[in-house]
């Protein structure tokens, strides 16, 4: 789930720093992508996407750098018009299922308790204490 909310941004673009992705991660943040942009949603990778239900492609360009190297996908789509996506109330799979409770609000994070200032005691006379270092310079 993104930081932002529902089409905050005209464009969105995403570029992942990954070579190779899995289609669930893709899925994921091209979903997400589609609910923040109101415009457009640019992929910029070396996995080509297909359409999706959520984005209709306008256009794409397949991008060689040289030899030897990876191609680079360079796509651009426009969200579907008509009832938004709704963020996932749960996740249903993966290592973010431990997330479930908080999000139901059954349980707080766990968070560790912030550490202590490490400050040095203060004496309550004010600026006495630095008289006695004078008068032992003179």
């Amino acid at each position: 789930m993104p930081p932002f909310g529902p089409r905050s941004f005209g464009t969105v673009v995403l570029d992942p720093p990954y070579w190779r992705i899995h289609t669930q991660e893709a899925d994921g943040l091209l979903r997400a992508a589609a609910m923040v942009a109101t415009d457009r949603v640019i992929w910029l990778h070396t996995v080509w996407m297909g359409r999706r239900s959520y984005l209709d492609p306008v256009r794409s360009w397949l991008i060689r750098v040289g030899d030897f190297h990876l191609c680079r996908c360079l796509q651009v789509f426009r969200p579907v018009q008509g009832p938004r996506l709704e963020w996932p109330r749960y996740f249903r799979a993966g290592p973010a299922l431990r997330y479930n409770k908080w999000l139901a609000g059954q349980a707080p994070l766990q968070f560790p308790d912030p550490p202590t200032p490490n400050r040095a005691p203060q004496s309550s006379s004010g600026g006495a204490a630095a008289e006695p270092e004078a008068r032992g310079r003179r």
